[in-house]
């Protein structure tokens, strides 16, 4: 039996492979990010070890311009790094124009102990004290 392909079937398996092609090519963003710190880190002077513990904060989309935003913190054995947010601004079609880089380089060599100095309440008080409040009655009201 041999098949006859019209130009109207042309057409339609011509829309087919093109319409797979570009729904495979749609990737999401946070998949996007994080190849693209992937195979920017030692270019950035960061190592595999500086992102072990790198943990997403928030991911969302402008509905008006299509732009994607990726915002990763920083963690050294599950403690978040204070102020160490890495951001990644994808367009719509998905090109990163725009990469904030404010992880620690090195991080595992400049960490000097993952034990709290102080207790929680402790921390209050010396937080009290350094903020000239009178701290002297402090109490615990709930732990969580």
């Amino acid at each position: 039996m041999k098949l006859k392909f019209t130009s109207q079937r042309w057409l339609m398996l011509a829309c087919l492979l093109v319409g797979s092609v570009a729904f495979a090519q749609q990737r999401e963003p946070l998949d996007i990010a994080n190849e693209h710190i992937r195979t920017h880190l030692s270019e950035w002077g960061y190592s595999q070890q500086d992102m072990d513990g790198m943990t997403v904060n928030d991911i969302y989309t402008d509905k008006s311009t299509g732009i994607s935003r990726v915002f990763f913190l920083q963690r050294h054995q599950g403690i978040p790094v204070y102020n160490a947010i890495m951001n990644v601004n994808i367009t719509k079609d998905g090109r990163v124009f725009f990469v904030g880089k404010r992880f620690e380089q090195g991080l595992a060599g400049k960490v000097n102990t993952t034990v709290p100095v102080l207790a929680p309440e402790q921390a209050v008080q010396v937080l009290a004290a350094y903020l000239g409040l009178p701290g002297g009655e402090l109490r615990l009201k709930e732990k969580i």
